[in-house]
């Protein structure tokens, strides 16, 4: 069980992303933000017995009032 033995916590993990930042110039949507952003390991050495990371999907917005 990973929580209680810490020989089977960490490791290490490279990852890989690429984004998209849409921000607004002009009119209502000046200064607003939309983000995403996808991302996916390419190199995994986890300790123990621990789940692996497939991928990860980030996505956001920034709204200024």
């Amino acid at each position: 069980m990973p929580t209680a033995d810490p020989d089977c916590r960490g490791g290490a993990r490279l990852d890989i992303a690429a984004g998209l930042n849409l921000i607004g110039t002009e009119g209502a949507l000046k200064g607003q933000r939309v983000f995403a952003e996808f991302g996916a390991p390419v190199y995994q050495n986890l300790d123990g017995s621990q789940l692996e990371t497939g991928w990860t999907l980030s996505i956001g917005a920034q709204v200024r009032f």
